[in-house]
């Protein structure tokens, strides 16, 4: 099986547009995250310690947010290094994917917002709406990925694993977002299961996409 880390990014000009242009969209995204932090008030210690804990929501939200806009950066990374030709249908899906991404840091701040006060309709709508753009993000991505392989868009030194690899990430991105919702209706603490959900259900998916 090839190595991924011998290989390098394709040389050819379409692909190095589509990845830079790629790049600079996630980087702003992934920038803009922190324009809407809180500045802490107070003079001493305690006091901007104070304004801190008020204001957690803010910040969990944000390192929620950039953990996952790193994750997708990551995998559209090990992908389209791979990827030595593109076409218009790749382009239009690779638009609408990167749309998702610079949806997030609005969605973000839909997550500040719910606070205490909040109604259950309104904390699960507002959490809802968050999950269901990661989900619309997962499954452009997984889309790109298959259309790749369908239309042999990939170099012929891609690992064989590739797409298996990141059909599992993808698909458990997708599990842990998807299983979020429902259980917004019983517990506010349901995004916890974007933590914890991607990893386990990539493992447990290595049973049956391991090819």
């Amino acid at each position: 099986m090839a190595d991924p880390e011998a290989f390098g990014v394709s040389d050819t000009p379409e692909s190095q547009r589509l990845i830079v242009f790629s790049d600079g969209v996630v980087a702003i995204a992934i920038t803009l995250l922190a324009l809407d932090l809180p500045v802490p008030e107070g003079h001493s210690a305690s006091e901007l310690w104070d304004s801190f804990s008020r204001n957690g929501r803010y910040f969990l939200a944000f390192f929620i947010s950039f953990a996952v806009i790193a994750a997708m950066w990551n995998a559209h990374h090990q992908v389209f290094r791979f990827i030595d030709r593109s076409d218009s249908a790749m382009r239009v899906l690779n638009l609408a994917w990167l749309m998702t991404i610079v949806l997030i840091p609005f969605a973000t701040r839909l997550l500040s917002v719910s606070k205490e006060g909040t109604t259950r309709s309104g904390h699960v709508m507002l959490f809802s709406l968050y999950a269901i753009v990661q989900m619309i993000a997962s499954l452009l991505f997984l889309a790109m990925v298959h259309h790749a392989d369908r239309r042999r868009l990939f170099a012929s030194d891609t690992p064989a694993r590739l797409r298996a690899r990141i059909d599992r990430q993808t698909i458990g991105m997708l599990v842990g977002f998807g299983l979020s919702i429902p259980l917004l209706l019983v517990t506010n603490y349901a995004w916890l299961v974007w933590i914890i959900g991607p990893p386990l259900t990539a493992r447990a998916l290595r049973r049956f996409i391991n090819s």
